[in-house]
């Protein structure tokens, strides 16, 4: 297929160049048959005269509460020294983080899964004090906990390197403008039914690195007036710092 936005996944990343055999997804459960075969297989399934390739599809079963108490245990030991922990000065031992959950339980059934129990478990001092215990707690929350928490880190590390340059930025005002950002980037793929926000290279090659999904012109004036009078500038909103002189691009999805 010619569209690059309608490619095969298979196809698409190029995954038989690394003569792949397995495609994880932790999202299997919103995809139907029709997905799979015509989005996430493709052309992976072959029938010649002499052969036939086939792909067949592995469920992973939820954890058990003693798999859930060894990720925990590992949970803790790879992120003890981690910033991203320790920004709420959080050091909680397994049997903390095992009461908090049962306090929860409305989790219960998300944390069989180990994506959700991964992302649960870094938030959940933050959804402790968000929400009193006992309370029903939905994935769209946990995700807008992550995603809370996840702005806050990044800023506070853009905030700390900016320091060292005795450069001064509002930690509120950046994050609303970047939130602001995001909705409405969120709500414009909403509208044009888009799911994922990408750079077509074909338009961009022929069009002068045009961008094929843009937001609103007066956020993004907006946004680009902020950088520039703060003395920074990104693309994807990633902070780059021109000590000198700001050499001034689009702003990229």
């Amino acid at each position: 297929n010619n569209n690059n936005n309608e490619k095969y996944f298979y196809n698409r990343f190029n995954l038989n160049e690394w003569n792949s055999k397995i495609i994880i997804s932790c999202r299997s459960n919103v995809l139907n048959d029709d997905d799979i075969n015509q989005i996430l297989i493709g052309s992976n399934n072959i029938t010649t005269t002499t052969t036939t390739i086939t792909t067949s599809i592995t469920y992973l079963w939820p954890f058990s509460k003693q798999q859930m108490k060894w990720y925990i245990d590992k949970f803790i030991k790879i992120n003890k020294n981690n910033n991203i922990n320790n920004i709420n000065n959080i050091n909680w031992t397994i049997q903390q983080y095992e009461e908090t959950l049962n306090n929860y339980p409305s989790l219960n059934k998300m944390i069989e899964e180990p994506f959700l129990l991964r992302m649960i478990l870094s938030v959940l001092p933050l959804l402790m004090k968000q929400h009193p215990l006992g309370t029903i707690i939905s994935k769209a929350q946990i995700y807008e906990a992550f995603n809370d928490q996840w702005i806050d880190i990044h800023i506070n590390n853009i905030i700390n390197k900016l320091s060292e340059l005795r450069i001064q930025i509002n930690f509120k005002k950046i994050k609303y403008t970047f939130q602001q950002y995001c909705q409405d980037l969120a709500f414009q793929m909403f509208i044009q039914g888009i799911q994922v926000a990408t750079e077509n290279n074909d338009i961009q090659d022929n069009n002068n690195n045009n961008i094929l999904y843009k937001l609103d012109p007066i956020m993004e004036t907006t946004i680009l007036n902020m950088m520039m009078k703060n003395k920074i500038f990104g693309k994807n909103i990633l902070i780059i710092i021109y000590q000198k002189k700001i050499r001034v691009k689009k702003i990229k999805i």
